[in-house]
């Protein structure tokens, strides 16, 4: 019985044509495909020009720490494209209650802030597809003299590198601390701070948004009467500022309590939401930095409670969770399609983290001096 040999590339356009859950198992097929899967530059080559990627919509359980982690595109009653994830690095779990978040996402990689005290943040960047982790300190000393701290992570495509950005306040400057999983060290950069923008709006934290190689955050202003979008731009390493549109704030402001929700990004756009009552408005800015683009793309007809939108799937629907622990779909006109409760715990949710992410096999930038990343290397700023 002869053997039956494919050619590379008829091998490669299967591999390209697969989503990351098979080729992760075609891995098993033989010696070679192992060894040509792992290769970095086709978990690169993948990502950039394989087929339609997966898109996962992830949220943390505080009761056992674990996440649960849902294809954004599929049936809510199809439990086999549910996963559950136990939370990597976490000897001693109830030592971590209630500080455990998410900070944003970016090529498949999680930002998690994994510990908070008064003289430092651990991080830890996480692919929960490939289980792919590294933890990174912070050094927090300054925090609470300044007030604010944005944190989030970008993907640096010039530098085919990597980069946790913490952002805080001094006085009358900006401090920009970028961290390079490429060199595995930090660099400071410094900028201008007009007119007080910087101060966090909301007790969920300042989650990041990452769109174009730019990582932004929704803030507002101390009297709280101006908002504004942050935005870091990793490839000149500064801050700017995108104001919300007159209509948007003017409709935030009618309400006496609304509820306003991190910065997300829907169908490409950057889009801010908030519930009053029992209606959630999303705002979108069709044109980047353009303040006159932001238009009124969904209001969503919810009971009483919250409902925390968070993604848009292909087909046009707004993906999201409430207070009861379930998550819902939205049609385009705003109408309840679906809910469906996943968990059976109390309160064991901070609304706040959930986020979506692509599912990849992406690999950690290579230090040149060293041949491997050394994984849960703990590394720290020399901020003084």
């Amino acid at each position: 019985m002869s053997t039956v040999t494919l050619p590379d590339d008829v091998i490669e356009q299967v591999l390209l044509r697969s989503v990351v859950k098979l080729v992760l198992r075609f891995k098993c097929v033989c010696k070679s495909w192992c060894s040509y899967i792992s290769d970095s530059h086709f978990a690169k080559f993948h990502f950039d020009f394989g087929t339609a990627p997966t898109h996962r919509l992830l949220r943390l359980n505080y009761e056992n720490y674990t996440a649960i982690s849902l294809d954004t595109e599929a049936p809510f009653f199809d439990d086999a494209r549910k996963l559950v994830y136990k939370i990597p690095g976490l000897s001693n779990p109830s030592h971590y209650r209630r500080k455990v978040h998410i900070l944003g996402s970016c090529r498949g990689f999680i930002l998690l802030q994994t510990n908070f005290s008064r003289n430092s943040i651990l991080f830890m960047i996480w692919n929960p597809t490939t289980g792919l982790r590294k933890q990174i300190s912070y050094d927090n000393s300054l925090r609470y003299s300044l007030g604010l701290v944005l944190c989030g992570v970008v993907y640096a495509s010039s530098e085919d590198d990597y980069v946790v950005v913490a952002v805080i306040v001094l006085q009358q400057r900006i401090v920009i601390n970028c961290f390079s999983l490429r060199t595995n060290s930090w660099s400071v950069y410094e900028d201008a701070l007009p007119d007080n923008y910087l101060l966090s709006y909301t007790y969920f934290g300042c989650m990041s948004v990452l769109l174009n190689e730019v990582v932004h955050w929704l803030v507002i202003s101390g009297n709280g009467n101006r908002y504004a979008i942050v935005a870091f731009d990793i490839k000149d390493k500064k801050i700017s500022y995108i104001p919300l549109s007159h209509d948007l704030v003017v409709q935030i402001k009618r309400f006496a309590f609304p509820f306003l929700f991190p910065l997300r990004v829907f169908d490409g756009c950057l889009s801010v939401s908030f519930q009053s009552h029992d209606k959630i408005e999303i705002w979108s800015m069709k044109e980047y930095k353009v303040q006159s683009s932001w238009t009124k793309t969904f209001v969503l007809s919810t009971r009483p409670g919250v409902f925390y939108p968070i993604f848009s799937t292909q087909n046009g629907h707004v993906l999201g969770w409430n207070r009861d622990e379930q998550i819902a779909r939205y049609d385009e006109k705003g109408e309840l399609l679906q809910v469906r409760r996943y968990e059976h715990h109390h309160h064991n949710y901070f609304l706040a983290d959930c986020i979506v992410y692509t599912e990849t096999f992406l690999p950690f930038p290579t230090n040149p001096e060293s041949n491997q990343v050394k994984m849960e290397n703990s590394i720290t700023p020399n901020l003084h």
